[in-house]
């Protein structure tokens, strides 16, 4: 079977509001039994949060627990990464082997807060037993993957060149003629990972010229087809200098005597990466050169014209002390990469086109078309893209490289996003101006307006690219315009309707939670085969990580992500259940209601599963749906969600035939707390059989103080009852509200705005 890793329940239940109400107690096996203990119900292939009550080791789980996700004796799942980020969260990656074989793309992170293990997300493919045995040899595939590149030169012909390319990469042998790894690998890279979907496949390193167009070239192993090509490029001295738009600027280089005898633009300052800028290609490297370190003159020591050569060193300085100042990052990998920069490109060895930039990702170098003229005036080094391509490098030490399709599409904006950071905070201003590349000329990119170049801004929209397009390599640009508008409305915030005729708002949460949210996203969340629905899960849980749970920045994230058309739900607002049988394994979600219908009967056959879940206009169940003994159901209500504020939830009481699998309601269920933000009067609406004269309700801050709630209005009708707070004499800041009786006890979060 496939997995996104996924569990589905076993028992059946209602989960309204966070309470689990049980109507099942049949026995469990092993794999069911973990579930239910150890995790919360899941809706998104591919996630799982875990229940704070969790003892997990996240670096034995699947020595101990392998056989709950799928893995087999013939599986391996190994660590090849662990980091603790800047809130003191560790998160483990692991590599799935199958009979020792890597499987390209399945990953899976394991994220730890340092109390417990939170959660999961990635891909497992699981229940393998697949044949590894290749049925034509390593140079026959190598001679499959020349046909199809049909490339000029390549690199190991050149032993000069491939000694250089070596030398640039601390002495990695991927310069030499390639002798095809064995892997296991998916036929369509767009679809699951299932065992009708892998095969065993060799990967070939491609290193051509000009380099920037190798690639990473996959032949089956069995056939001999030509199954996926992966680019490999996309596309402490005081010195002053003039840069070609942003005026005279001052930056550290260093004075080398003979041969040089010149000031270089070369840095080896302590605690930061070398970083130089150069011109030249494989072959004949050229610094620029200045005899007085004022670097002023058109033409440096060399010939080469030093404004192009100072504005790229300047610009890959700002984007670096950017990555250092905003998220703790050193360099491209956190450990003070060197930053290796070639100006005035006009093609030949490096890239094939003047009218282009780059990260490559085997010499981890950038390079900066000269475009069409000899003036620096076009060239491809404004400080956005300079920081775009470092963001490339960023990019590849944190999630890895899949140059295609929708991986490829966010792996393009993330670069996007924080080329725009770079160059707002190098120019002091307090917001980007989202447009890619405007310093030398018209833009090539608008966030704000992707349309404008024919880039999509919403998910299967007007100008989206089919992944499988050889087109722009399944879209990497045209599709990166929808995280882009996505990060847009964050930031500035918006409204409108998008391509799927949903209307949508947005509020501002300003330029710094949008970068941080963001970031976090790409460098804890995603993997090499993460998609934009990935990109959503994880930008809520970054969200969550930052701000809370259920906070206004987790809420704003949800709305721009429904702007933009990316959502794991059915695109309707309110939704219907289809009439007849329920698909097996089937997820129905309304984004505020879901309903079955009253017009025709549905049916959840014994032995089958499904989920049912909305947001705050909660799930009604009429007469007509039958779920029948044996089954497997769940309806979840996401109370933290981008609907209305008017939580409802109905089960009708003649639909007997699922009353009797569900109790009657218990417990406190918090259905609203609004404004939140408030800084007046806050509205807090919940259900309970309780009397409302037997509950406590208190205020604590992030400190565990405790503040009198001042009670300014009560209402009750039936189980519905009603409390307006006064706030206004509250400091600013995050509290905690509880609600208590004897038997039980609910917590909402409220932020006050008094500040």
């Amino acid at each position: 079977m496939n997995k996104r890793i996924k569990f589905l329940t076993k028992r059946c239940f209602v989960l309204i509001s966070g309470c689990f109400l049980i109507a099942s107690a049949s026995a469990q096996q092993t794999r069911e039994a973990f579930i239910e203990k150890e995790t919360k119900p899941q809706e998104e292939k591919g996630w799982i949060d875990f229940r704070e009550s969790n003892t997990l080791n996240p670096q034995t789980l699947f020595l101990e627990h392998g056989d709950k996700f799928g893995l087999t004796t013939q599986d391996e799942m190994r660590q090849f990464r662990m980091n603790t980020d800047d809130i003191g969260h560790t998160h483990f990656r692991f590599q799935q082997y199958h009979k020792g074989l890597k499987i390209v793309g399945a990953e899976t992170i394991l994220h730890h807060n340092g109390l417990y293990l939170k959660s999961m997300n990635g891909d497992i493919a699981e229940n393998l037993n697949l044949n590894i045995q290749p049925a034509i040899s390593s140079e026959s595939g190598l001679q499959l993957s020349k046909d199809a590149l049909n490339a000029v030169a390549y690199v190991w012909e050149n032993p000069e060149i491939a000694a250089k390319l070596s030398n640039m990469s601390n002495g990695e042998k991927n310069f030499e003629k390639p002798d095809g790894e064995l892997v296991i690998c998916r036929k369509n890279w767009n679809a699951e990972f299932t065992a009708d979907n892998l095969i065993l496949a060799y990967r070939f390193r491609m290193m051509v010229l000009p380099v920037d167009q190798s690639k990473d070239v996959y032949v089956d192993a069995i056939t001999g087809d030509v199954i996926k090509q992966i680019p490999l490029a996309t596309n402490c001295n005081n010195n002053t200098g003039n840069t070609t738009w942003y005026g005279n600027k001052s930056f550290n280089a260093g004075y080398y005597g003979w041969p040089n005898n010149a000031w270089l633009l070369e840095s080896h300052c302590p605690g930061e990466a070398t970083m130089r800028s150069l011109r030249g290609d494989p072959l004949l490297i050229y610094n620029y050169g200045d005899a007085d370190g004022s670097w002023t003159d058109a033409n440096g020591v060399n010939g080469y014209n030093q404004r192009a050569g100072v504005t790229t060193y300047w610009a890959i300085h700002k984007a670096y002390d950017y990555y250092k100042n905003f998220h703790s990052r050193l360099s491209y990998d956190n450990a003070n990469g060197q930053l290796d920069c070639f100006s005035e490109i006009s093609g030949g060895l490096w890239i094939s086109s003047a009218e282009n930039a780059s990260w490559n990702t085997v010499t981890h170098h950038m390079s900066f078309g000269a475009d069409n003229t000899s003036s620096p005036t076009d060239d491809w080094n404004t400080l956005d893209i300079v920081g775009h391509e470092m963001t490339h490098g960023v990019h590849q030490w944190s999630i890895g490289n899949n140059y295609s399709g929708q991986p490829g599409a966010l792996d393009e904006s993330f670069a996007d996003i924080f080329g725009e950071c770079i160059e707002a905070n190098a120019k002091g201003n307090a917001l980007p101006d989202f447009l890619i590349g405007a310093d030398k000329g018209t833009p090539i990119r608008y966030m704000s307006n992707p349309n404008i170049k024919f880039h999509a801004d919403t998910y299967y929209g007007t100008f989206w690219v089919d992944p499988s397009d050889p087109f722009d390599n399944g879209g990497v640009h045209f599709n990166s315009g929808i995280q882009n508008f996505w990060f847009y409305l964050l930031v500035m915030g918006g409204s409108g309707t998008n391509d799927h005729g949903n209307n949508y708002s947005v509020a501002s949460i300003g330029l710094n939670a949008a970068r941080n949210i963001a970031y976090r996203n790409m460098d804890v969340y995603l993997t090499t085969s993460s998609g934009f629905v990935d990109a959503r899960e994880g930008s809520l849980r970054a969200a969550q990580d930052l701000f809370g749970w259920c906070s206004n920045e987790m809420l704003q994230v949800a709305k721009a992500w429904y702007a933009v058309g990316v959502s794991i739900y059915s695109p309707d607002w309110n939704y219907t259940v289809p009439c007849g049988t329920v698909a097996s394994g089937a997820t129905y979600r309304g984004i505020d209601k879901l309903r079955t219908s009253n017009t025709c009967t549905t049916t959840l056959p014994s032995g089958s599963s499904a989920i049912f879940s909305s947001g705050f206009g909660g799930i009604t169940l009429v007469p007509g749906f039958t779920a029948t003994s044996g089954c497997a159901f769940t309806a979840a209500i996401d109370y933290c969600n981008e609907g209305a504020y008017n939580l409802r939830t109905t089960v009708s009481t003649e639909s007997e035939n699922v009353i009797q699998k569900i109790s009657g309601l218990s417990g406190i269920n918090i259905l609203s707390v609004y404004p939140n933000p408030a800084s007046d009067k806050v509205y807090v609406t919940f259900e309970s059989v309780t009397d409302l004269s037997a509950f406590r309700i208190n205020l604590t801050d992030v400190a565990g103080r405790n503040h009198a709630a001042t009670l300014v209005e009560t209402k009750t009708t039936g189980e519905l009852k009603q409390v307006v707070l006064d706030v206004s004499g509250l400091s600013g800041g995050l509290y905690m509200l509880f609600i208590k009786d004897d038997q039980y006890s609910t917590s909402s979060k409220i932020v006050v705005n008094n500040y």
